[in-house]
């Protein structure tokens, strides 16, 4: 089937519902006319759009990510939105490198480890609220490496620096919770 264009559904806007079925669920995508909601999953939702599911798989409800090559820019949040960012980014030493964008109600994690392969560092450190809280929830060095790093912020972006011999790749993955730009 082609269709060159588009295709509007409910284009009066009557109060009629759209659902698409898979091979085990009735409901795997449902769309509620008269309640303006999407629901993935189920034929109820309790807002916009609601993910829901009985034991799914890994207990993964969602799965955000990339086709095996993850983004190389800044996570950067928006203005008055939730922001789910992911990133890969290759910090030389003793480099002041940006990585996260956007105060506001903030937790970032990040994995750090060598580029190269070799596995002589490794870290998860997680920042919260406006990354004035840093937390290291795994160190290891193997072999003489011992870096120390250094976050900063400034102007709302969260910054590294380290002093390893060589480049260090920092996987970070964030949610982003910023103030709305106008309104109350």
């Amino acid at each position: 089937m082609r269709i060159d264009t588009g295709v509007v559904f409910n284009d009066t806007g009557i109060d009629q519902d759209f659902r698409v079925k898979s091979d085990s669920d009735a409901n795997m995508l449902f769309v509620d006319g008269g309640n303006n909601r999407v629901v993935v999953g189920s034929n109820t939702g309790n807002a916009v759009f609601a993910v829901k599911r009985n034991s799914p798989d890994g207990g993964r409800l969602a799965s955000f990510g990339s086709e095996g090559v993850a983004g190389t820019d800044v996570c950067v949040g928006t203005g008055g939105a939730v922001s789910i960012a992911r990133s890969v980014i290759i910090v030389q030493p003793n480099t002041v490198t940006n990585l996260v964008s956007g105060y506001g109600g903030s937790h970032v994690m990040m994995v750090v480890n060598s580029p190269s392969g070799v596995a002589d560092v490794q870290r998860t450190v997680v920042a919260t609220h406006a990354w004035s809280a840093l937390s290291v929830l795994f160190s290891n060095n193997y072999g003489t490496n011992n870096p120390t790093f250094t976050f900063s912020v400034g102007s709302g972006v969260l910054k590294v620096s380290h002093n390893h011999s060589g480049a260090l790749r920092f996987g970070v993955a964030c949610l982003i919770v910023t103030a709305p730009t106008t309104g109350q």
